[in-house]
């Protein structure tokens, strides 16, 4: 009898998914093929974990902006190459300001798909 998902199945393979279960312990768990695995839940597979990535960066970014120290280190380190380990490089260059206009570049990015002139 062939295999047929259910609202019930997907979820239960993003969850397993994004726990970090291989897709043959997947398969295993619901009782199929890898092959029948993939065939029927590629979709659960392979945008999980890059939809739960873009959430948690999401929400990341949103603490930063409202203030949360910790989210403006995990920003700056993972996204723009800051280290508090290493000096700027233009020690002149950087200021208390630089990361609030880094905010409003990119809110205004975000509502014209353009980056405006940030002087």
């Amino acid at each position: 009898m062939p295999h047929k998902p259910t609202d019930k199945t997907k979820e239960h393979v993003k969850r397993l998914s994004l726990a970090g279960w291989s897709q043959d312990d997947i398969a295993y768990a619901l009782n199929i093929s890898d092959v029948t695995l993939r065939k029927y839940y590629d979709r659960e597979l392979n945008e999980t974990l890059l939809n739960a990535g873009a959430e948690i960066a999401d929400m990341v970014y949103e603490n930063a902006k409202n203030g949360c120290k910790d989210s403006m280190k995990l920003f700056l380190t993972h996204r723009c190459k800051w280290s508090p380990y290493k000096p700027p490089e233009k020690q002149d260059s950087a200021t208390p300001q630089d990361f609030e206009t880094f905010i409003k570049l990119a809110k205004a990015f975000n509502e014209s798909g353009n980056f405006p002139d940030s002087k």
